[in-house]
This record gives structure tokens, sequence and C-alpha cells, in this order.
């Protein structure tokens, strides 16, 4: 995979820019504040959703503009793409590929795969469990997208179970009650995620083991991977054995289960869940001990630097090239680190490279150039050399199935040009006329479509979507909220649901826009247009045979 053509609109300090690109090393060279790493920014963003640099979209966004547009024109084995993203601060962004909208932005995640490197990175081993966290996600998401969904799903319910332990401390009955209700959609979506990231570590552990000794050379320490997790398992934080079964989704799901119910009252004190995938932590290892606080500041270096080593691996071992980004780095790497870098960035199919000074890149990465200054970015340089065999830090997999595919199609075109074009006879006769795509007027119709005329020709649309909203309330909201609250009305686009406790009216309010976005992909968007909660209701204290004035025997003070 490489970009093609990259273009800019509002995105950081560039106003607009179109720049065309090439397969190989590209060496972005200008002073430092010039926009260089605006510009390889873009190109991260398209495989994450997320910048290295910040995390909120609002700074993406040049000063003054209400919106940025990244557009790239990639290759991808033999497809040609075009990927469009609008960066909306406190909006949805909006995603399109080959003009085609997507539904959800995170539907991009995956299509685009990236590895940068950038000093920042440094973090990953001396900063804190969330950037490691993250550094798992991201690269998680990029080799399985669906992931994305489970991820998105756990923050949203532990955002939730948060909130209400935070007032579970006043009101226990009713509250409690309704954490049970979250805790099985926690426990559900965090052993998916746990068993997901363990998988990971264990595919990702002997790419780093094998980057670190190269990076780092002989007579360093064995680096290792270790998951340091809430959930009781085996060794854990250190590194496990190569042949060691990864626990199951349900098992770590059940486990995370015991857990939550031993920590309980703990968190109904803090009013904080403290048990989770959010609370774990990818451990470093180099020569069996942790890295973090006894590693030097080379040892840190090469450490993350094998970590994205480490990744570009594994991506290149499941069958995808991905785009190799180095964000100014190379000034600060020694000689031996330097050369071990340029050795992979020369194997890659294209490398992304930044510096404010040419002679901080290797002579060997030195290919096409795109000078950056004074708000402008111009390729120069020379044409792209071939690329060099494949780096044994990087790849040791056998050809791509793609690979094969590709020069067994190559191997056809050739032989098939060779041959004579055959000649072909007309045969007389009648043409017979095209009807369109699909049965006609006089073919055998599918159920559905006859149902569906049916429903049309009888103006029955509006009944058959109202009936859905009640029809399919199970299915739409869940058992578990089904169970405690009825739809009872719908009127000009009003859904009225009555709920069977306050505590689950409070709850479902809150939950009110994520049911409403599910009732119009199941029924439309026009159907139900807004969401009416009511919990249980009691005859009023006012209204009676008997009455007086004032607050009566409510009045707190007698």
């Amino acid at each position: 995979m490489y970009v093609r053509h990259l273009q800019l609109v509002d995105f950081r300090s560039w106003e607009k820019v179109d720049l065309a690109l090439r397969p190989g090393p590209t060496v972005f060279v200008g002073r430092n504040g010039e926009g260089k790493t605006n510009l390889v920014e873009a190109v991260g963003y398209l495989a994450t959703m997320s910048s290295h640099r910040v995390s909120a979209d609002a700074p993406l966004v040049r000063h003054g503009a209400g919106q940025a547009v990244v557009r790239a024109a990639l290759r991808r084995e033999d497809r040609e793409l075009l990927v469009e993203v609008e960066v909306n601060p406190g909006r949805a962004n909006r995603v399109r590929v080959n003009r085609a909208a997507l539904p959800r932005p995170r539907e991009l995640l995956g299509l685009v795969k990236s590895v940068l490197f950038a000093p920042e990175d440094l973090a990953l081993v001396r900063g804190d469990p969330a950037e490691r966290r993250r550094f798992l996600d991201d690269l998680l998401v990029s080799r399985t997208p669906r992931l994305a969904g489970v991820r998105s799903d756990y923050d949203r319910v532990l955002k939730q179970r948060n909130a209400l332990l935070k007032t579970a401390r006043m009101a226990r009955g009713d509250a409690l009650a309704t954490l049970d209700v979250w805790d099985a959609h926690l426990v559900d979506y965090g052993g998916q995620l746990l068993a997901a990231r363990l998988a990971l570590v264990a595919d990702l552990a002997p790419h780093v083991a094998r980057a670190y000794a190269t990076v780092a050379g002989a007579g360093g320490a064995a680096a290792g991977l270790g998951y340091a997790s809430t959930v009781p398992l085996a060794g854990d934080g250190t590194p496990p054995a190569p042949d060691a079964p990864t626990p199951s989704a349900a098992g770590l799901s059940a486990a995370l289960r015991e857990r939550i119910a031993e920590r309980r009252r703990d968190e109904v004190d803090r009013g904080m869940t403290l048990v989770g995938p959010h609370r774990d932590d990818l451990v470093l290892h180099l020569g069996g001990v942790p890295a973090k606080g006894f590693a030097s500041h080379g040892e840190s270096w090469s450490l993350a630097l094998a970590l994205k080593l480490g990744c570009f691996g594994l991506l290149r071992a499941d069958g995808e090239e991905p785009i190799l980004v180095l964000d100014d780095v190379f000034a600060t790497l020694d000689a031996g680190r330097r050369a071990a870098l340029a050795e992979v960035a020369r194997s890659a199919e294209q490398t992304l490279i930044t510096a404010a000074v040419l002679d901080d890149v290797p002579d060997e990465l030195r290919g096409a150039r795109v000078e950056v200054g004074e708000g402008t970015a111009t390729l120069v340089g020379p044409p792209p050399r071939s690329r060099p065999g494949r780096c044994p830090v990087a790849d040791d997999r056998p050809p791509r199935p793609s690979d094969i595919a590709r020069a067994a199609l190559e191997a056809a075109r050739a032989a098939s040009a060779s041959r004579p074009a055959p000649t072909r006879r007309r045969v007389a006769g009648p043409r017979r006329r095209w009807t369109g795509p699909g049965p006609g007027e006089d073919d055998p119709q599918p159920l559905a479509r006859l149902v569906d005329s049916l429903v049309s020709t009888q103006d029955w649309s509006e009944q058959t979507r109202v009936g859905a909203v009640f029809g399919r309330w199970s299915a739409i909201v869940g058992q578990d909220i089904a169970a405690h609250c009825r739809p009872e009305t719908l009127t000009e686009g009003e859904l009225l649901v009555v709920a069977e406790s306050t505590a689950w009216a409070t709850q479902l309010r809150l939950l009110a826009p994520t049911i409403l976005a599910k009732l119009r992909a199941s029924v439309g968007g026009d159907v139900v247009t807004r969401l009416r909660v009511v919990g249980p209701t009691a005859p009023s204290w006012k209204k009676g045979p008997r009455s007086v004035r004032g607050r009566g025997p409510r009045d707190t003070y007698g």
C-alpha cells in the first residue's frame, strides 16, 4: 500500500496543499514549524482516525476554519482507493471511500494501514499505562476492524456505569439493581477486548524481540512483552511461554464477573469502576526485568523503536504492507540505531520521513524529496529507485497469496498477448432485447417484492412501520430493558415509554440517543423522532375530597 496523492484543506497549518507522492522513501525537508509533521500526521489520521499528537479533533482544524478535509488517493494491491475524511469539531466526522459515504467513520479503520514512529513514542516505555493501552488497541483495530465497535461499546458502558456508581451511595436499592444490568454488558465487551489483547501480545512478542535484537546489537538484553490485568491471569505481567494457550473470551468474561462482584463495595465507595481492561497495562521487559524504571535512556529508545518495528513486521506478516512514517527521529538516534531503522525503511513499499536537515537522513533513504517552506510543499529529487530485498527484521514470511496471484495474472496476460486474436463469426438472426437487470414483469416474482408492492399500493407503509416499533421493541433495545420498560403510544413521531421504576426511567433517558439511532436504523428515520420516558405514577396529594392549605403533613418543620 502507498499514498499516490495527498490533498489537505484547512488541516493544521495548511490552508490547501496538493502533493503527488511515490513508492519508496520520500523525505520531507524544511525548517521547524513549516508543517512537515502536519503532512505525515494526516496520513496517520487516515489509518487510526486520531492524531498521535493530540487527543481531540479540534486542533486539527486550521484556526478560523470550520472544518478540515484530508483526501488521499492510495494504491492497495491492485485497487485504486480515494479516501476522504471531513473533520468537524463538535460534530460527527464524515468519511467517503471512492465517493461513497460510509455510515460511520470507524468503518474506515483497517482500510488504510500505517505505522508511525515519532519522538513522542518514548512515552510507550516511560509513560503511563494509558499510552500502552492505546498502542495495543490501535494495532488491534488495524488488524481486526470489527473490534473498533467492541472498544466503543465498552467505553460507552464504562461511562454509564461510572455515572451510576457515583449516585449508588445515596440511592442503594434501584441503583444497585440497575448496576447489575450494566455489569452484564461490561463483562461481555470486556471479555472480548481482553481476549483480543492477550492474543495480540502473543503475536507481537516475537516480532518485538527480533527487532530489539537487531536495533540494540550484539550483547543487548532480550526484550519481552507481558500483560498485567485486573483479572487474575497465569503469570500476570510476565512474558508468557511461546506455546501458552490464550484464554477464551467466555472464560475471561466469567473471571471478570467474579472480580467485579468481589470489588463491588470498593467501587460504590469510590464511585468508579476498578476492574476491567481500562485499568490493564502492557508490561515491557528487558532481560526479564520490567523496563519502566530500570531501562537506560538508550535502552528505552531501542525498545520504543522495536515496538514500532514489531508492529510493522506483524502487519506485513498478516499480508498487508503498511505505510511507514518516521517523524523527525533520525536526529535523535545514534549511528547503530539509525542504520537498523534505515534497513527496514528501505524495504518498505512506502516510507515517509520528516527531517529539519537532510544530512540527518541516511544516504540510502534520500530518494524523492519534498521541500516544505513558506506555505508550500514541492516534490523534487530523482525518480524512485528500485526497491531492495525485504529486511529480515520486518519480514520472515513466505510470499503472500496476493503476490502469487499477481504473478499468475501477469503471466496469463503475457501468454494472452502472444496469441493472435480469434476471428469472430457473426450469426444472423433476430436480436434479443435486453430488459434490464433483475426479473422482469413476466418473470416469477420474489414473495418479499410482492408483499412490498401490496403495502405500497394499499398505502399501509405508515401502519407497518409503526407496528414494527412495537413488534421489534425487544430486539431493538434488548431483553433487559424490554423487561422493565414498555412502549405505550406513538403519536406524531413521539414514542411514549413507561418504565416500571424511576431508576429505569433515569437510565432509559440516558440511553435515549442510542435507542433513537437504533429505531431509525430499524424502522426508518421519520417514524420515531422523539422519545419521552415516564416512570410510575401515583395519586397527587393536593387533589381529593379533603385537602388543607399549605404543605400539610409533608412540611419538614411539622
